[in-house]
């Protein structure tokens, strides 16, 4: 869905308590990859095939946001997906935290990477 067809605020980085967060959150970033698959897929769906540097300005944009992700945040099963951007599995490894059962966010976000869900 384009966004000219929604009405909403861009989400704060802000915590209940009103202080900044130093950090971007979640729902921040889950905003910002919304956007940039709302560029790929205007891209893709055209009638006319999106130039090869248009594509590549796209996958770049995509990377950068993945390499702006705070580590926290990072999902290792992800990382370890993305050759093109971690051809060293050891790196993507070291740079995502590891999968904590006593921390179910992060264990969900694993989880569903691993098994999507089916409807």
């Amino acid at each position: 869905m384009q966004s000219s067809y929604a009405d909403t605020a861009y989400p704060d980085d802000v915590e209940p308590e009103g202080k900044q967060i130093s950090s971007k959150s979640f729902h921040r970033l889950k905003y910002e990859l919304s956007r940039i698959s709302e560029a790929v897929l205007e891209a893709v769906l055209k009638v006319d095939e999106p130039s090869y540097s248009a594509v590549q300005a796209l996958q770049e944009q995509l990377n950068s946001f993945e390499r702006s992700i705070p580590y926290i945040l990072r999902c290792r099963t992800a990382l370890t997906s993305l050759p093109s951007l971690y051809p060293d599995t050891a790196k993507a490894t070291a740079e995502s935290p590891e999968v904590d059962k006593r921390n179910f966010s992060l264990t969900l976000q694993v989880s569903l990477v691993r098994q999507p869900m089916s409807l």
